[in-house]
């Protein structure tokens, strides 16, 4: 295990479920330290790399066969299993995709869906909006700094994380007014 963490900077955790998956079958070890090693898996986080690590603990455990042996056939018996057990929807969609994600990865055909759990929306209520007086209130007690993000969300719609990647240079002064530079967001760059 040092060589895991000393190549890939894990925490315990994840060193352990490697461990885990190296005692299970070493090939599918090696697949998933490869995997992780793609340039489009760089990025991914220790918690990412960790469901990814436990899945397929769980999954090989619960076929009790090597990589090379699983069909598509053996994922559907899963996700059944994972249904009588009683596991909510969104976490077995959720235990599909990485599992399928890296299945085909391995050059193993994964070719059905599963049904994804229906999303819930909360509607917008504007009478739970502050009134002006009570926005006031509440500038009145902040710290400049904080006054500042409440301020800026509020007139422009931004995102907290948008709000607080933001560096001096990003605003931008114009004529009769100020433009924002949003580097960092969850959907595309642009200016507010």
């Amino acid at each position: 295990m040092d060589s895991i963490s000393k190549e890939f900077g894990y925490d315990k955790v994840l060193k352990g479920w490697l461990w885990r998956l190296k005692q299970i079958d070493i090939e599918a070890y090696n697949k998933l330290l490869d995997y992780f090693s793609e340039p489009e898996n760089l990025g991914y986080s220790t918690n990412t790399k960790i469901m990814y690590a436990q899945y397929l603990v769980h999954f090989l455990e619960f076929t009790k066969k090597q990589l090379r042996e699983i069909s598509e056939h053996d994922l559907k018996r899963y996700l059944a299993w994972l249904k009588e057990l009683g596991r909510a929807q969104c976490s077995i969609v959720r235990r599909f995709r990485v599992l399928r994600k890296f299945l085909r990865y391995c050059g193993i055909q994964v070719n059905f869906r599963i049904k994804d759990s229906k999303k819930r929306y909360f509607p917008v209520d504007p009478q739970n909006f502050l009134t002006e007086e009570e926005l006031e209130r509440l500038l009145k007690y902040l710290h400049p700094r904080d006054r500042a993000i409440v301020m800026i969300l509020r007139e422009t719609g931004m995102r907290i994380g948008e709000c607080l990647a933001l560096n001096v240079g990003d605003i931008e002064p114009k004529e009769r007014f100020w433009t924002i530079h949003i580097r960092y967001s969850k959907t595309a760059e642009r200016y507010v």
